[in-house]
């Protein structure tokens, strides 16, 4: 005979999951109390965390590849050398032509910036001068005055921040330089044995959690190596298409301006509007004809991406309505800065999928989401 105690808290399901939630928050606030003794594995993590993550994004670009190769009948490891040998020499060839240009560009685009600021400022002033914007003049003015001086105390601040954080400079170069040394070995393995992972981490977990424990890593992976490849891809693609199209129209920084754009267009939405901030600065200060042609190129862009490239390279497949991936953006954006708005769309896909898992094993095991079977009448003929 089963006690009181059992069928009033043991077998209720709503104090079950309320004690669950006591627990899990209690030791969440153990956690916050002895933080300091993972400190170690934090900073671990901070020198291994970017050789990681670089070689998982080349692993899922380029498994594929090799997948490919290996049905071909080319040995997985001749696949896997060749591949490298190519990407060395793309890297050769983009450190020795595209690297000095970029940089050339990118100096010679920052010490305009205050020119930059006074044209625009001064063709402001010649439209203020219009009897239209008399009843707001001064008010303008003023707040124009204000946005002019803080951009090129922010300009000037960079220069000075240049010299003044030379250690902090030299110690983020020397941890790219060692995780870009570091990311290859790594790819190499994951490319190799990367198969291999997933059976043998199974093997770890008893028999009853192997066959969900599967589906889950399945589908997160799917999701990861979706996203990944699908936004580098896109990302190139865009990438291409502001070098052809700055070069059409003659902007100056084409190749900069190019390249800043694709690596942009991986943060969804933000990324093309914070692109199209430069461009459409430079167009303004060349002229209005200029400025024309680049809001042409922007809307010809956004066109051929958004209805024929990303449809074919994305799809839908990560079913996130644009509304949660703004406001996915903007909360890892301010947990985890830059490299929280790139990692946050993928982190959260993830979380989902472990939602929706976990919901479908709660729809089977509680018993509360189960229909009741109605029985037809039957007619019965007087």
């Amino acid at each position: 005979m089963k006690s009181w105690f059992w069928k009033w808290f043991l077998n209720n399901k709503t104090v079950t999951t309320l004690l669950i939630l006591f627990l899990v928050l209690l030791n969440l606030f153990i956690f916050t109390k002895v933080s300091y003794l993972f400190a170690p594995v934090g900073q671990f993590v901070a020198i291994v965390g970017l050789p990681i993550l670089l070689a998982v994004v080349f692993y899922y670009l380029l498994n594929p590849i090799v997948d490919f190769l290996e049905k071909k009948g080319v040995h997985r490891i001749a696949s896997i050398a060749g591949i490298f040998v190519l990407l060395l020499g793309l890297l050769v060839l983009g450190i020795v032509v595209v690297l000095p240009k970029i940089q050339q560009q990118t100096v010679s685009f920052f010490q305009h910036v205050p020119d930059y600021v006074k044209v625009i400022d001064t063709k402001g002033r010649e439209i203020l001068e219009n009897s239209v914007f008399d009843p707001y003049r001064s008010q303008i003015l003023e707040v124009s005055n204000d946005i002019s001086k803080k951009i090129i105390e922010w300009a000037q601040q960079i220069s000075t921040d240049v010299f003044n954080g030379i250690g902090n400079i030299v110690s983020m170069i020397t941890t790219v330089v060692l995780g870009l040394i570091t990311m290859p070995f790594i790819l190499f393995y994951l490319l190799k044995d990367g198969k291999e992972l997933l059976p043998n981490f199974l093997k770890l977990l008893p028999l009853k959690w192997r066959s969900s424990t599967k589906s889950v890593l399945v589908d997160v992976n799917n999701q990861i190596s979706s996203y990944i490849r699908g936004q580098l891809t896109v990302a190139l693609a865009v990438a291409i298409m502001f070098i052809i199209g700055f070069n059409i129209i003659g902007l100056d920084y084409a190749i900069t301006l190019g390249i800043s754009a694709g690596l942009l267009n991986m943060i969804p939405y933000l990324g093309s509007f914070l692109a199209m901030i430069p461009a459409v600065v430079l167009g303004i200060v060349v002229g209005p004809v200029m400025l024309v042609k680049v809001l042409v190129l922007f809307v010809v862009e956004q066109t051929l991406e958004g209805r024929l490239i990303a449809p074919i390279v994305l799809g839908s497949q990560l079913a996130v309505h644009p509304v949660t991936i703004l406001i996915v953006l903007l909360t890892s954006g301010k947990v985890g800065g830059l490299m929280g708005v790139i990692v946050g769309i993928p982190v959260y896909a993830s979380i989902k999928v472990l939602v929706v898992h976990f919901y479908q094993w709660h729809r089977r095991v509680s018993g509360l989401y189960e229909e009741e079977e109605v029985t037809p009448e039957v007619e019965t003929v007087e």
